[in-house]
């Protein structure tokens, strides 16, 4: 089992590793964070990773040999040494889509912990863990869903604001950092998951004020 029961998890994979990382434990009115990262290796094995530098919810990809997890700069080796590395543009970062393509990962829009709305910078990481900006997404929003392939790393739906409204939007980064728009879901919704079979996108259930069962398939061209 993993450190600690709790939610909100972020997860990433290398070459060696599977890690968990962050989250929190929801009471009645709010969720309590940890820092807990918990690692899985090709053969099961548990291993419990330094702790992340900061308690929180965040959102984590790989690129190369590193699992990075975004807001705090915090990112692991395929020996699970915790590198530092520079923190992403927006102070929180919260509820942001990860998606990783070759060569980069790319952390999309969230909200900061500051403020309710949504943003929409994109932070990126190189392989060596260099930090730059792509395109803004040209709708900001949070709790967005993320799938990728080799070639492609898209976001979709989201919520605009705190409580809505929500958004049908799907954007993409190929390989090479172009930005660019995709068709809308089929419903717009937040709590998406995304999923890729080879060059198959898929995006699938969802809720706005109630749950949803739909699956928008992208196929990349």
């Amino acid at each position: 089992n993993a450190t600690r029961a709790r939610g909100y998890v972020a997860a990433a994979a290398n070459a060696n590793y599977a890690l968990f990382g962050g989250g929190g434990v929801r009471g009645n009115y709010s969720t309590t964070p940890h820092d807990d990262v918990d690692a899985y290796s090709t053969t099961l094995t548990h291993t419990i990773a330094t702790t992340l530098t900061e308690n929180g919810q965040y959102a984590a990809a790989s690129v190369g040999e590193y699992v990075i997890f975004n807001s705090i700069g915090v990112a692991y080796n395929e020996n699970l040494t915790q590198v530092l590395t520079e923190e992403t543009q927006v102070s929180g970062g919260y509820y942001a889509g990860a998606a990783s393509v070759t060569g980069y990962a790319l952390f999309a829009s969230g909200s900061s912990f500051s403020s309710s709305s949504s943003i929409n910078i994109v932070d990126v990481y190189d392989t060596t863990l260099t930090k730059s900006l792509a395109d803004n997404l040209f709708t900001p929003r949070a709790y967005l869903a993320s799938a990728s392939t080799e070639d492609f790393a898209v976001f979709a739906g989201g919520m605009l604001r705190s409580g809505g409204p929500y958004s049908a939007a799907v954007e993409y980064y190929t390989n090479l950092l172009v930005h660019e728009a995709a068709h809308d879901l089929s419903k717009a919704g937040y709590l998406i998951c995304g999923g890729a079979i080879n060059d198959i996108i898929l995006f699938g259930g969802g809720t706005d004020s109630s749950r949803y069962a739909n699956v928008d398939d992208f196929r990349a061209s």
